[in-house]
C-alpha cells in the first residue's frame, strides 16, 4: 500500500498497487503521518547534506526520530520510507553505496519505487533501526 499526497496537506489517497511496508495497520498511521508530517526544513537539510556528503539510512532515521520522538519503531520506519519517497521520485536524492575509491558512488538502477522496495527488503518491518554504516546510502545526483 502506498500513500500519495495530492498536494493538499489535508488530503491523502491510498493506493494498494505498490509497496506494503509489512505493517498490519498502515492506514491509520499513514493518515496520522500526513497530519503530523515532517517539516520542510528537514527535507532541505537532507538535500543540502546530500550535496556535500553521502548519507546513510541510519542518519536519516535518526533525524526522523529527532523530529518525531513519540513514534514507535514501526511507525518510524513507515515515516522514513514515506519521507524518502518524494525525494527519490523527483531525482533530488539517489540511493546506492559509496565506492571504495574516494568520490565514487554506485547508484542503484531503477525507479524510485524499486529503490524503496530494496530499502524495505533490507529494513523489514519489525527490524531494529539501521546501524551506523550499513549498506543503504544516499547522495545528490549533482
Amino acid at each position: 500500500m502506498q500513500a500519495l499526497a495530492s498536494g493538499d496537506p489535508g488530503e491523502l489517497s491510498l493506493r494498494t498497487d505498490v509497496g506494503k511496508y509489512g505493517d498490519p495497520d498502515i492506514n491509520s498511521f499513514l493518515a496520522m503521518s500526513n497530519r503530523f508530517g515532517l517539516p520542510t526544513a528537514l527535507t532541505a537539510e537532507i538535500l543540502g547534506e546530500a550535496r556535500r556528503d553521502y548519507l546513510g539510512l541510519w542518519w536519516i532515521v535518526r533525524k526522523v526520530r529527532e523530529q518525531l520522538p513519540s513514534l514507535s519503531a514501526s511507525e518510524r520506519r513507515i515515516a522514513t520510507l514515506e519521507f524518502l519517497r518524494p525525494m527519490l521520485e523527483s531525482g533530488d536524492l539517489v540511493a546506492g553505496k559509496p565506492g571504495r575509491e574516494a568520490q565514487t558512488f554506485s547508484q542503484w538502477e531503477g525507479k524510485a519505487s524499486e529503490m524503496l522496495a530494496r530499502i524495505e527488503e533490507s529494513w523489514p518491518a519489525g527490524a531494529a533501526d539501521p546501524d551506523i554504516g550499513g549498506d543503504i546510502w544516499f547522495t545528490s545526483p549533482t
